[in-house]
């Protein structure tokens, strides 16, 4: 507590100083970036308190969407639209309701955005994912593409100039190059559209990593599709498409779509066996609020096998110190061939919003995903929805704040019930 009167009488003292707003706004960016947030604070509210104009409400807003006081940010915004109408108010006003879960309003005030800096693709790009949360796929896949517009693609680099893009046109007799783009989740939910794309072209040339290379030339075994893991070796193709451009173009398949090779070796124990995944990749943007520790599932009932299908995990003492019966049979080899394998001996799987998800939907297993309550990926739709378009034999539950534990015993209460249910349809 001294500590805290002392920093904010030296803060005060500053303030009496005969600063400029800019030199204070400078401290305060000085301050945030030393983790003093509270003192930070302090200098925003004093400088919005004395000087007020547009340009200090947008900082004092960035600093409260970092926060994640989305009504507090709101509330800088709005005052600053009263003064003047700018595009960055609007689109930051956009963001705070998505993480509301007021997407209506995020997209009319991406629109609003848009009507006042009508070119601006990154406010196009970020209209088209809450399109797609709300279900307007038409309008959502065509904004989509403005993803690559504002920075640099993945296969630019490599593709761009040296093959035409695709852009809708008659493939028929025509070989085309489908460059992957962004993570394993990803290139497992877009697959799905090669069989259809197959139908309008001679030949596919499909990119993807390495650790997919196995289970997707055993689930699409075609002489006319090869795929390939290596993005710098170009073959002679006569147009080149992003995956995740191929919804505007072609249709889906409905899962499951995946079939992994048989491996005898992986043999799990005989009768319910539950798969866990409660990590995705820490490099993703919104790891903090989606991934999980092992000891959020310590409500889960006892009596059954629990798989571990836990491939990046910063703690390697989770398993052993559970008190869930876990066992650990992935190998070091770690390819989503081998977790497929595992999968389809699996009678359910419990995961994150991760890759495992996407191929655990893919393989038409039962699968229930724990989504964040703070900024849920937009494939999954609107808070609170608990099935979803992409999967059969999904279920979601969302998590219900930032901090709530309350996921834990809702699934606990639903494993019971569906334990019970498999129980007895083995007994009959």
């Amino acid at each position: 507590m001294n500590d805290l009167i002392a920093a904010l009488n030296r803060i005060a003292d500053e303030l009496r100083i005969n600063r400029s707003p800019d030199e204070l706004l400078a401290r305060a960016l000085k301050l945030e970036a030393s983790g003093d947030i509270s003192g930070a604070e302090q200098i925003y509210k004093s400088i919005v308190q004395n000087w007020g104009s547009i340009k200090y409400l947008f900082q004092y807003g960035i600093f409260l969407l970092k926060l994640n006081r989305y009504k507090d940010a709101l509330e800088m915004f709005f005052a600053g639209v009263k003064i003047q109408e700018l595009p960055e108010f609007y689109t930051n006003i956009a963001y705070a309701m998505s993480r509301l879960h007021k997407y209506e309003d995020a997209i009319y005030y991406y629109r609003k955005a848009i009507v006042l800096r009508p070119n601006h693709h990154v406010t196009y790009s970020d209209l088209s994912l809450e399109l797609l949360r709300a279900g307007q796929f038409e309008e959502g896949w065509k904004l989509f593409e403005y993803r690559n517009m504002f920075d640099t693609g993945f296969s630019d680099r490599y593709v761009k100039g040296r093959l035409p893009l695709w852009n809708g046109e008659d493939i028929t007799g025509k070989r085309i190059y489908v460059s992957k783009e962004q993570g394993f989740g990803d290139a497992i939910q877009f697959i799905r559209y090669l069989p259809k794309l197959l139908e309008k072209a001679a030949h596919i040339t499909w990119l993807c990593e390495p650790a997919l290379l196995t289970l997707f030339k055993h689930s699409f075994d075609s002489r006319n599709v090869t795929f390939v893991d290596n993005a710098e070796t170009i073959p002679d193709c006569d147009y080149w498409v992003y995956q995740m451009s191929l919804p505007r173009l072609v249709d889906a398949v409905e899962a499951p779509y995946l079939t992994p090779p048989y491996t005898p070796h992986i043999q799990l124990p005989e009768g319910i066996k539950i798969g866990l995944a409660w990590k995705g990749n820490p490099k993703h943007a919104n790891d903090v609020n989606r991934s999980m520790q092992l000891s959020q599932f310590n409500r889960f009932p006892i009596d059954v096998t629990y798989v571990s299908l836990q491939k990046l995990n910063d703690n390697p003492f989770e398993v052993s110190r559970s008190s869930l019966n876990i066992i650990e049979p992935l190998t070091t080899k770690g390819d989503f061939d081998e977790t497929a394998n595992i999968i389809t001996q699996l009678d359910l799987v419990i995961t994150v919003d991760s890759a495992v998800a996407h191929l655990t939907g893919a393989l038409g297993i039962p699968c229930w995903v724990i989504l964040p309550y703070v900024g849920s990926d937009w494939r999954w739709g609107q808070y609170g929805t608990n099935t979803t378009h992409l999967y059969n034999n999904m279920k979601l539950f969302w998590k219900t704040g930032i901090k709530s534990d309350f996921i834990n015993e809702i699934i606990s209460d639903q494993i019971k019930i569906f334990i019970s249910s498999r129980s007895e349809s083995f007994s009959s």
